[in-house]
């Protein structure tokens, strides 16, 4: 009976468990002091195990006894009450990487997991019934929402706070589910996302949903884009302050459409195609989104046989939306990066270039240049890009002088370049690999000057050590990015 009423929560449990690779009082964080019977826990990744009590999210009273494994245990109560176990944990107010993760083992479990970027140990896990399909923060009301779901039917959005026990969910809403993290934008109490997509049909449109997450979550409009102008990325630049929305941005291409985005090989024998940029104001007021042709603007032509480029924003109130694109690799050895305005949209130019290549380190003419992500530093006007695959390369660029581009390996395990984020109170770029076989989860020390800046990788001899649970699959992650940005003087 408990299961079937958590399920209306989205049956998420949580519970607390020491750190695989580093006990809780290393961590600044601390424990949060839980409290109630153990229970045996089983890891699930890194091969350790740890102790605690476990109970529902939303539940009051002391925890119960028993395995995590089990599910939630404790009688359930309002959301919003509980969300640790045992004593409520405090709020984390510094540093802090989320993880969403799916443990095989011994049987299918699903987490978000809490990890202290200071040496990467784990703070707790919150365990829940869905995968989780996406992460993210408003700095606004330091608020975090966890889509969960399935392969089939709707998503489960939970909002609530990170805390030292765990998240901390405060309400759970039943909505579409994101068709993948790419194109899920978060705004001042607002959050914009696609939940259908072109998917190289060519006639399908892409379709978004709009929520208003003020108070009681609920989708307020919608928003189609022509399959000409099939999505790629968008991300969001929330308005300054407490005000509800922000400016999106998207990143657009159709590889399909030749009779209107791709023309005929100019140069070696792939076919070119053109990427799009477009951006849009989202009010308080707002509801359904009307996408404006005229706002579409062709930005450079891609390969079409599976290159790509990404879109990022620069948080904390940083001013950059960066584009960033690859070249055509039978004419060009140089990435281009795209710059706008948060606030208007506008172009800033010049469009800025930089080297894929280093001096040991060339690209195959013969393969695909698809930049895969982007991560804008909040303190210093410089981006972090990486290539998936051709030169597999991670990328530190000074928007000043993007000449002076620092590259360095990306640590995979697999020697592919994934995701990255960057975490601004260690200055830690996190390089992220998902695949199940050969997750990575690598932390990467930046130092030295903007022009100059020097690379390490934690974890390793003379370096900031780095205790990330081994196995640890990373399908989501996020950082928190605080509305003033950790900045040394």
């Amino acid at each position: 009976m408990l299961l079937a009423r958590a399920l209306v929560l989205s049956c998420v449990a949580c519970c607390v468990v020491a750190s695989c690779g580093g006990s809780s009082s290393d961590s600044p964080h601390g424990s949060g002091g839980a409290s109630g019977a153990a229970g045996a826990i089983e890891a699930g990744f890194g091969g350790e195990s740890a102790t605690a009590g476990s109970r529902a999210v939303g539940t009051s009273g002391a925890s119960a006894a028993g395995s995590a494994n089990a599910g939630a245990a404790g009688e359930a109560g309002a959301a919003g009450e509980g969300g640790g176990s045992g004593a409520p944990g405090a709020p984390i107010t510094n540093g802090l990487v989320v993880v969403g993760t799916t443990v095989e083992s011994p049987t299918t479990q699903h987490f978000v997991v809490l990890l202290d970027p200071t040496d990467g140990h784990e703070i707790a896990r919150t365990q829940s019934s869905l995968p989780v399909l996406e992460v993210a923060y408003e700095a606004a009301r330091d608020k975090w929402f966890v889509f969960t779901g399935t392969s089939a039917g709707p998503a489960s959005l939970l909002i609530g706070s990170m805390t030292t026990t765990g998240f901390a969910v405060e309400q759970s809403a039943s909505v579409p589910k994101p068709t993948n993290q790419n194109t899920v934008v978060l705004l001042n109490q607002r959050i914009l996302y696609r939940t259908a997509t072109h998917a190289g049909l060519s006639t399908a449109d892409d379709e978004l949903v709009l929520l208003d997450t003020s108070g009681i979550v609920k989708p307020i409009g919608t928003l189609t884009i022509p399959y000409r102008y099939a999505l790629v990325n968008a991300a969001g630049a929330p308005n300054a302050g407490q005000s509800a929305g922000g400016r999106v941005f998207f990143l657009h291409d159709n590889l399909d459409d030749v009779s209107e985005n791709c023309s005929a090989s100019d140069a070696g024998t792939e076919v070119p195609c053109t990427v799009y940029e477009s951006s849009l104001g989202v009010g308080a007021t707002d509801t359904d989104l009307a996408f404006s042709l005229d706002a579409i603007t062709p930005l450079a032509q891609i390969d079409r046989d599976g290159s790509d480029g990404t879109l990022g924003v620069q948080p904390s109130g940083g001013h950059n939306v960066a584009i960033v694109l690859p070249p055509r690799r039978q004419l060009d050895t140089h990435a281009s990066i795209f710059l706008f305005d948060e606030n208007s949209g506008a172009a800033v130019p010049p469009t800025l270039k930089f080297s894929l290549e280093t001096a040991t380190k060339k690209l195959d003419p013969t393969n695909t240049i698809t930049m895969t992500t982007v991560a804008l530093d909040p303190c210093a006007d410089r981006l972090f890009t990486g290539e998936l695959a051709n030169a597999a390369l991670l990328y530190a660029v000074p928007l000043a002088a993007p000449d002076t581009v620092v590259a360095f390996d990306p640590a995979s395990a697999d020697n592919i370049v994934g995701t990255i984020a960057y975490e601004p109170f260690t200055r830690t770029l996190i390089s992220i690999n998902s695949d199940p076989t050969k997750p990575t989860f690598s932390g990467l020390q930046i130092g030295g000057t903007l022009a100059t800046p020097q690379i390490a990788l934690r974890g390793t001899a003379g370096t900031a050590p780095w205790k990330v649970p081994q196995g640890l699959v990373p399908e989501a992650v996020a950082v928190r990015n605080p509305v003033s940005a950790p900045c040394a003087e």
